[in-house]
């Protein structure tokens, strides 16, 4: 049984959805967060905390981000903050927070919180990530898993040529401010394995370190056009992702539908679809036959979880 740390101002209105879909709560009151919430902290990897922030001098309190920071390491950690900015995201970001909801709407929140347990039934491959940055990692791995792929983190060039070959690599992912990584070594190597070509690869530094000519210059644009930042490489995968699947979703419902041959009928009245086609009434193919209202209806269920998944993450966006 999956437990939710609620920690919110608003735990009577939450209460009852998360109760709804299964969870046993544990409530707290937000306002008085202490080290003495640690003993009564149902802790575990198939636990969850939903931590509401209201006020941003929280953010700036480093006794609240040293609570923050421990229940991150000891549970499934969920961040509601309504009035997120720019600054609050780069600390949230910092410590590798992937999940924070910006919208408040209790159903869909316990909604959101019961998909963070979707396996998919089958799986369509993994991406190798390089890299040593425990938040980039986080952050990364809960992207990506959520859509239902695997990861694969590594941190030397060694590594990374020896899972080069696997057959069900997507993409790999590539942290050129890794500690200890030789661009030059990686380019060398590059230029002699045939696997490294296979699939795209996607370089991204933090430029808080700064982007430095030779790392541009040195051939590294032969397996990348792009360098990103941490951020605009997180807003690039979950627009990939989401893009893909609702996609995927939608369109079995669009050619049930008969899309392309009843999209006249938008926007007119009931009278004008019917001097249009009163003549042909009983010739045109019906919608309304059981093969098309079940597939219609399972792309809406595949599409609404697709949507309920991608809430946590829209502010990375």
């Amino acid at each position: 049984m999956n437990i939710v740390n609620l920690i919110t101002t608003k735990n009577n209105l939450l209460k009852q959805p998360l109760l709804d879909e299964g969870f046993t709560v544990n409530e707290f009151n937000s306002q008085i967060m202490n080290n003495k919430f640690h003993e009564k902290i149902k802790k575990g990897k198939n636990n969850y905390s939903l931590i509401e922030i209201f006020d941003f001098n929280e953010l700036n309190s480093e006794k609240f981000l040293e609570n923050i920071k421990w229940f991150y390491e000891h549970s499934k950690l969920i961040i509601l903050y309504e009035t997120m900015a720019q600054d609050q995201k780069k600390i949230l970001l910092k410590f590798g927070i992937s999940d924070c909801i910006t919208h408040f709407a209790p159903e869909r929140i316990a909604s959101y919180i019961k998909s963070l347990n979707y396996k998919p039934e089958a799986n369509p491959g993994k991406f190798i990530i390089l890299d040593d940055n425990k938040a980039h990692k986080n952050i990364i791995h809960s992207i990506i898993k959520r859509f239902g792929y695997e990861t694969a983190f590594i941190t030397t060039l060694e590594e990374l040529f020896e899972v080069i070959s696997d057959s069900d690599n997507i993409m790999i992912l590539i942290n050129i401010g890794t500690t200890d990584l030789d661009l030059n070594e990686l380019i060398r190597r590059s230029f002699s394995n045939s696997d490294i070509k296979k699939n795209p690869v996607i370089a991204y530094k933090d430029m808080d370190q700064g982007l430095f000519i030779h790392e541009v210059i040195n051939g590294l644009n032969k397996l990348t056009k792009v360098v990103f930042s941490p951020e605009e490489l997180y807003s690039m995968l979950i627009n990939m992702f989401f893009k893909k699947e609702m996609i995927s979703h939608a369109n079995p419902f669009i050619i049930s539908l008969l899309y392309e041959k009843n999209r006249s009928c938008f926007g007119k009245t009931l009278q004008q679809i019917y001097y249009e086609n009163s003549l042909n009434a009983f010739h045109e193919e019906s919608l309304l036959e059981r093969e098309k209202i079940d597939s219609m209806a399972t792309s809406l269920d595949m599409v609404r979880k697709t949507l309920i998944r991608a809430e946590g993450i829209i502010w990375l966006k």
